[in-house]
């Protein structure tokens, strides 16, 4: 297992060559770029293109919380 600060610090291919399955994304941290999109327009960008080349697998909410779990392979 991986734990990384940001899962932004590292492109998508990154995580392929490294044989990751899963990627855990908690709203502590994707969401605090995507609530000030006027400051954080790069950091946005690199996690929708993570978004987007990822399956999305779960998404777990509670209390306005979300955390989503994405599929690599």
């Amino acid at each position: 297992m991986l734990a990384i600060g940001k899962m932004i610090d590292f492109p998508s291919e990154w995580y392929l060559e490294k044989g990751v399955e899963y990627l855990v994304y908690g709203e502590g941290m994707f969401g605090r770029y995507f609530a000030r999109p006027d400051l954080y327009a790069a950091e946005i960008s690199k996690y929708e293109a993570q978004f987007s080349r990822f399956f999305l697998e779960k998404v777990f909410e509670d209390g306005g919380y979300e955390v989503r779990i994405y599929r690599a392979r």
